[in-house]
C-alpha cells in the first residue's frame, strides 16, 4: 500500500513539471515576431460633412503599409483583413488638413500585440462640387416577341441631376436605363438603376467617383402592342352625274397593319370606308382623292 501512495505522487509531480517544462519551451520557442500586411486602403467616414459644403475630397494616401506583432505561433493566423485603417472626415477644418488614421480590428485583436503604420496621419485636399441636369436615356434592348411592337416608352422622371467635383463633371456625357424587352409580349413598369457614361461610352463608377445624383434610379415604362394586317372595305358609289356610268373603284391600299391589345384586335378584321363622303355627282373623269380614315374601337390604333 504504501509503494502504491509514493507512485500516486510521483505521478502528480511528473505532471506539474511537466506543465512547468511546457510553458518555458513556450516562452522560448514562440517569440514575438513582425509580419508585414502589405498596403490596406483606407475607408473614409462621414464623407457626407464635406458633400454638405459643396466639396469633393482627395487624400494625399489613398492606402497605408501596416506591420503588426505577433507571436510566432500566431503568424499565420493574421492577414490585413483582420484590420480596418479609417479616416473620419467630420473632423475636417480646412483644407490640406491632417486627419489621424484610426486603427480599428475586425478579428483577431488578442493575437495582435502591437502595430505599425508606415503614416499615422493623411492629408485631405478638396475641390469644389458642381452640378449640371441631364435627360435619362432609355437604351431598350432585345426585340418583343414576333407581332408585337413597343408603341411607347419613357421614364419618370425624365431627367436627373448629376453633382461632382469640377475635374469629373465634365467627363460625364449623359445617363442611361437599360431594359431588356428580349420576348416581351406586355407592358411594363420597373424600376432601374442609372448610368453614368463618358464621351467614350464607358461607364463611371459613382462610388469611386464621388458622384451624387438626385435619384439613382427611375421608373420605366413599357408599352407593348400587338400587330394584326386587316382588309380595307370601300365606300360604296351610288349617284354619278347624269349621263356619267360608275365603273369601279380601287385603293393604292389594300389592308392596313393596325396595333393594340390583344383582346380588342380579335373583334376588329377590316376597316370599313362605307361612310366616307365621297361625292361623285359632280364628276365628269376619273376622281383620285386621299380618304381620311379613323379607327374607332378602343385602345387600338393605326
Amino acid at each position: 500500500m504504501k509503494m502504491r501512495k509514493h507512485s500516486w505522487g510521483l505521478l502528480v509531480l511528473a505532471f506539474l513539471l511537466a506543465i512547468l517544462l511546457w510553458i518555458f519551451v513556450v516562452r522560448e520557442d514562440n517569440p514575438n515576431i513582425q509580419i508585414n500586411l502589405g498596403e490596406i486602403p483606407i475607408t473614409v467616414l462621414h464623407e457626407e460633412t464635406l458633400h454638405q459644403k459643396n466639396l469633393a475630397y482627395v487624400l494625399k494616401s489613398k492606402e497605408i503599409s501596416v506591420t503588426v506583432t505577433v507571436s510566432q505561433i500566431d503568424g499565420w493566423k493574421v492577414s490585413a483583413d483582420d484590420i480596418k485603417l479609417v479616416v473620419d472626415l467630420s473632423e475636417y477644418q480646412s483644407d490640406n488638413q491632417t486627419i489621424p488614421i484610426e486603427v480599428r480590428f475586425k478579428k483577431n485583436s488578442t493575437r495582435i500585440k502591437n502595430y505599425n503604420l508606415s503614416e499615422n496621419s493623411v492629408v485631405v485636399e478638396t475641390q469644389v462640387m458642381t452640378q449640371k441636369t441631364l435627360d435619362v436615356e432609355l437604351n431598350l434592348k432585345g426585340e418583343p416577341e414576333e407581332r408585337y411592337l413597343v408603341t411607347e416608352s419613357k421614364t419618370d422622371p425624365t431627367n436627373i441631376v448629376v453633382k461632382a467635383p469640377n475635374s469629373i463633371i465634365d467627363q460625364i456625357a449623359r445617363a442611361e436605363v437599360d431594359v431588356d424587352i428580349s420576348s416581351c409580349t406586355d407592358d411594363c413598369i420597373e424600376e432601374k438603376s442609372v448610368v453614368l457614361y463618358d464621351d467614350e461610352g464607358k461607364s463611371i463608377d459613382i462610388s469611386k467617383e464621388q458622384i451624387i445624383l438626385s435619384r439613382d434610379t427611375v421608373n420605366v415604362s413599357i408599352q407593348i402592342d400587338q400587330q394584326k394586317e386587316v382588309g380595307i372595305e370601300l365606300p360604296t358609289v351610288t349617284k354619278c352625274k347624269e349621263g356619267y356610268r360608275y365603273i369601279e373603284m380601287t385603293s393604292s391600299l389594300s389592308n392596313v397593319v393596325v396595333l393594340g391589345k390583344e383582346d380588342i384586335l380579335k373583334t376588329v378584321d377590316k376597316i370599313s370606308l362605307q361612310r366616307t363622303n365621297l361625292d361623285l355627282k359632280n364628276a365628269i373623269t376619273d376622281v383620285k382623292k386621299p380618304i381620311h380614315y379613323l379607327i374607332t374601337f378602343q385602345k387600338a390604333f393605326l
